[in-house]
């Protein structure tokens, strides 16, 4: 959130664990579990291209494995990492979610762990933010915008 960086505001985030996608509950090749948020609200939640989500899950994974955390403790450390982030407003359904989600602070990722999920969540920028690698002083991006997020990443 490059404006929030500028105007040094910070941000609230709603729904951190995304409905709870990035709960490691919902993987490749299975059916969405029948008492997760996302498969009671499903047609209200934002949509996620299914390939992108399980990149996303397949890198969390494994920084869990890495760090003997959690996928969702990873998940809201690494938000609560980003500059803009001030805090998030998590939606844990029991008392064993709470204290799972509040395992999330009081440690840091390394900043390979931030890399590596920054790698799995990148996305292309979307209008009207597209146009901001064409802005005078901002490094030259040829083909601009892009066509993928591996080209986006390259730029």
């Amino acid at each position: 959130m490059p404006l929030g960086i500028d105007q040094k505001v910070s941000a609230l985030i709603w729904s951190p664990l995304g409905w709870g996608r990035l709960t490691g509950r919902i993987r490749r090749d299975q059916p969405l579990p029948t008492e997760s948020r996302l498969h009671k609200t499903a047609e209200f939640a934002p949509q996620v291209a299914d390939e992108f989500l399980y990149g996303v899950v397949d890198a969390l994974e494994e920084v869990s494995k890495e760090t003997g955390k959690t996928i969702p403790q990873i998940a809201l450390n690494w938000l609560l990492q980003r500059p803009t982030v001030a805090n998030v407003i998590i939606g844990a359904r029991d008392e064993k979610q709470l204290r799972d989600n509040l395992g999330a602070v009081g440690w840091s990722l390394s900043k390979e762990h931030v890399a590596k999920l920054d790698a799995a969540s990148d996305t292309i920028p979307i209008y009207p933010y597209w146009h901001q690698g064409t802005q005078p002083g901002r490094k030259p991006i040829e083909n601009y915008p892009p066509t993928s997020r591996a080209e986006a990443r390259s730029a």
